[in-house]
């Protein structure tokens, strides 16, 4: 599906590189992206207790800081951004994919090092959670520089908790660990 240049107020971009650019996610995005998702955003919709994909949606659009990468001109390649939860100690990055993101692989690649210094504007660090039967998202988190930390089980599906640390922030945990200052 095409974004039809009628049926929507001009996107703001917030970056862009070449054809592709970043915008805010807005609600009218959803109902575009329903057509298009990926099977497999489709399927952890359900994995993580969603309804179904609307659902999934809706709740990134009501609860996170969220963002479309699209061509220009063209459809959406995926939806991506952090949920804010205040008792976690860093947000949950997360992106869901469109079934043309297999022909977009440089892109997605080279924009999701954009879009991760993007966030290292904004926050210390990260975390991101992977389905563990996902081997090449997992390599994708390690290659933009998330640390697996541990294994967790979710309605019966492994997941891999990764971490990233903003490498702009200097961050010590232990009064030890503090240089002295005289």
């Amino acid at each position: 599906m095409r974004r039809s240049e009628s049926s929507m107020v001009p996107e703001k971009k917030i970056m862009s590189r070449g054809r592709y650019y970043l915008t805010p996610f807005q609600y009218e995005h959803v109902q575009e992206l329903l057509p298009i998702l990926s099977v497999e955003s489709i399927k952890e919709s359900y994995v993580l207790g969603y309804n179904n994909p609307k659902q999934m949606l809706d709740e990134a659009f009501e609860h996170s800081e969220a963002y479309i990468v699209r061509e220009e001109g063209g459809p959406i390649i995926c939806l991506a951004g952090l949920f804010h939860d205040i008792d976690a100690q860093y947000p949950q990055m997360y992106a869901m994919f469109t079934k043309d993101v297999r022909k977009k692989h440089t892109v997605l690649a080279r924009g999701s090092k954009m879009l991760v210094s993007f966030f290292d504007q904004q926050t210390e660090g990260m975390s991101m959670s992977i389905m563990e039967k996902h081997g090449d998202m997992c390599q994708w988190a390690a290659w933009l520089g998330f640390e697996p930390v541990g294994l967790q089980e979710y309605n019966n599906f492994s997941f891999v908790d990764f971490v990233r640390c903003n490498p702009n922030f200097s961050l010590v945990y232990k009064d030890s660990s503090r240089p002295m200052t005289h």
